[in-house]
């Protein structure tokens, strides 16, 4: 299942609560030393918590830091999201990536994860940023998805080295409407 894109492919994951977090991998590993219990209350929704989880961490973000996206008419099964479908932020979609209306989120190392916020928690505490990068120089993405997944008892986490053009390894995106969709039921598929 290309649960990982590397050289601009479509990526696919599990979508289990239909609610997804789209986060640079060193924000997370900084999320994983800076969050805690008390912060970890879901309060109004997803949305809310992602928001007050970014202004308390992230001092000084924009505010979108940390895309947020609920799957309309969610249905649990494979999703997938074409990189075609990323482009860069527009100074007249701040607004809706501040209030996490679209999905919206802020790149240091060239990648972002794929998170269903089912399975935030659990990643808190097993995931390691440089078991990701041994395994994104090694070229041993299978073997890291595979791992991951069976941590998580699912495949609801997928990796992207995103990469639009040559010079391109920071600034802020959205995905376009339509970008993500289901492509069927889930199944105890490999990860690639």
């Amino acid at each position: 299942m290309g649960q990982y894109s590397t050289l601009g492919e479509p990526v696919r994951f599990e979508a289990i609560s239909g609610n997804l977090l789209f986060i640079d991998p060193l924000f997370f590993e900084h999320l994983t030393h800076e969050i805690e219990d008390e912060d970890l209350h879901w309060g109004q929704g997803y949305d809310e918590f992602l928001s007050r989880i970014e202004k308390k961490i992230f001092e000084g973000s924009k505010g979108y830091y940390l895309g947020y996206f609920s799957i309309p008419d969610f249905q649990q099964g494979i999703y997938e999201l074409n990189l075609n479908e990323i482009m860069e932020l527009t100074s007249e979609s701040h607004t809706q990536a501040i209030d996490k209306s679209i999905p919206a989120f802020t790149l240091e190392s060239g990648s972002f994860l794929i998170i269903d916020m089912a399975n935030f928690e659990a990643l808190l505490s097993s995931f390691n940023l440089d078991s990701l990068i041994q395994a994104v120089e090694n070229e041993t993405l299978d073997d890291y998805m595979e791992r991951m997944s069976e941590k998580l008892e699912n495949r609801g986490i997928a990796y992207v080295y995103y990469h639009p053009d040559d010079d391109t390894e920071e600034g802020s995106f959205m995905i376009a409407e339509g970008g993500i969709t289901r492509v069927r039921a889930a199944s105890k598929e490999k990860s690639r």
